[in-house]
């Protein structure tokens, strides 16, 4: 929903800001948002259910692991690339391949396959906080102001009241209604993806402002 929400809002905002400078309807506003999102889902969902059959397939032969993590990384490179090539959303569609997936095997093949997922993963999300880290400016960390004083509490409030709701409605373990909420504070994997793609989308009005081009 999150990730959804993103795509309308900012589709709205790149409109507002005449970014492509060109003159930019409501139905355009509206249209755009939707079509990413419905592309991002049927195209994730027919991946998803690709991908839980082959692997129900090699399951059944008995394949190693390094095979099964082979099929998994080729369907979601796939993912990405259909995603990039159809300007769908490049963490909505490989997000409903994994949602899909998920919910079409066994917890005990899907526990196998996050085992072996995450061998594989952890280097990958090293790699992506230090580079979106090293663009960080701790220098203008001050210039925040009141908007970044509330948004971080409504962050903190949002997730801490959030997760411990739904882990007392699914009747999680109290370990797990005390203390997920907090632990869930630091996790911004998605919300810096999200902050690198408003960067793409608004760098060429900063740089047309800069350049003394923009009235």
């Amino acid at each position: 929903m999150c990730i959804m929400l993103f795509a309308v809002l900012l589709s709205f905002a790149t409109a507002l800001l005449n970014v492509t400078g060109q003159a930019v309807g409501i139905l355009h506003m509206v249209l755009e948002p939707l079509k990413e999102i419905g592309i991002s889902l049927i195209a994730g969902a027919i991946i998803g259910f690709v991908l839980q059959y082959a692997l129900k397939k090699l399951k059944a032969k008995d394949c190693n692991d390094e095979v099964l993590l082979f099929v998994i990384i080729s369907a979601l490179f796939f993912g990405i690339g259909f995603g990039l090539v159809t300007h769908a959303s490049a963490i909505l569609l490989p997000m409903t391949i994994g949602v899909i997936l998920t919910n079409s095997i066994t917890t005990e093949f899907e526990n196998r396959l996050t085992k072996i997922s995450d061998l594989f993963g952890a280097p990958i999300l090293l790699a992506f906080f230090v580079i979106a880290g090293a663009e960080l400016r701790v220098d203008i960390l001050p210039t925040i102001g009141l908007i970044g004083v509330v948004y971080i509490l409504v962050r903190v409030i949002g997730k801490v009241m959030g997760a411990t709701i739904s882990s007392k409605l699914v009747k999680a373990p109290p370990t797990v209604t005390k203390y997920l909420g907090w632990t869930l504070i630091p996790q911004a994997g998605v919300a810096i993806d999200m902050d690198l793609t408003v960067d793409l989308k608004i760098k060429p009005l900063s740089e047309t402002i800069k350049n003394g081009m923009w009235i």
